[in-house]
């Protein structure tokens, strides 16, 4: 257990959790300095095209911070104090917000809201629908939530998708690695995707149409199932997690 968790990971303690900003970071700092590529969440998203987006559960703004680089409207949300002290150091130009994600209202909603590094996993016992109905509130219609996480046994991809569905969003597509690798691999994680459907029954605009016949095309040819139809991993599969997405040490 690295030096940046500075609390017990069981379930039980996860309230208590707290992060040490600083040293998570040079933990992504060191892999980039090895040459190592760290923003395949951010790559993932920026193929989607999005007006906007929201780092949920943005951490040291990591992915935030390459989004704005690349020059996405990008806003970052997170409950740790620490982990937000570096962000706002590291891209200033950057707006981030303390808030717990269950209970977040941000006044806007977003073309797609982005939880990566296992966020949904870090979250206090029993709190994982008000998390996801929290991130989904802030999904505007048409657009997307995107989500990374371990498949360790911790949280089930059946009920990911049953809070989704509550929260009025359908499945989309799912992938293995924030590459798009085909859903289910060999490492044990999952990205899934989730859109809200309009409700007017309108024609989605051109920027809309062209990000979700993207990702369709992109699945198709990679064979990827979508959530309804894809079998959960088995848990012996998912004993190891290699994305660098995870906040897991």
């Amino acid at each position: 257990m690295g030096p940046e968790l500075r609390s017990a990971r069981d379930p039980a303690s996860i309230s208590r959790m707290s992060w040490d900003g600083e040293a998570y970071q040079r933990r992504f700092d060191r892999l980039a300095a090895r040459g190592v590529a760290v923003h395949g969440e951010a790559d993932f998203v920026d193929r989607l095209g999005p007006g906007s987006v929201l780092d949920a559960g943005c951490g040291t703004g990591r992915v935030a911070a390459e989004l704005a680089r690349r020059g996405r409207e990008v806003v970052g949300v997170d409950r740790d104090p620490s982990m937000l002290a570096v962000a706002r150091t590291r891209a200033p130009g950057v707006s981030f917000v303390e808030a717990d994600l269950c209970t977040a209202t941000l006044g806007r909603r977003f073309a797609i809201v982005l939880m990566a590094g296992n966020v949904v996993l870090f979250t206090d016992p029993g709190t994982e629908a008000e998390l996801v109905a929290g991130a989904a509130g802030h999904v505007e219609a048409g657009g997307l939530l995107v989500a990374g996480f371990v498949l360790d046994g911790r949280f089930d991809l059946a009920d990911y998708d049953r809070f989704c569905a509550a929260a009025g969003l359908s499945p989309d597509a799912r992938y293995a690695t924030w590459d798009e690798a085909p859903f289910p691999g060999e490492g044990g994680y999952a990205v899934s995707v989730h859109v809200r459907p309009r409700s007017d029954g309108a024609a989605v605009d051109r920027d809309e149409g062209d990000r979700r016949a993207r990702v369709r095309a992109r699945a198709a040819a990679l064979g990827v199932l979508r959530p309804a139809d894809a079998e959960v991993v088995d848990e012996s599969q998912a004993a190891v997690a290699s994305s660098l997405g995870t906040r897991a040490v």
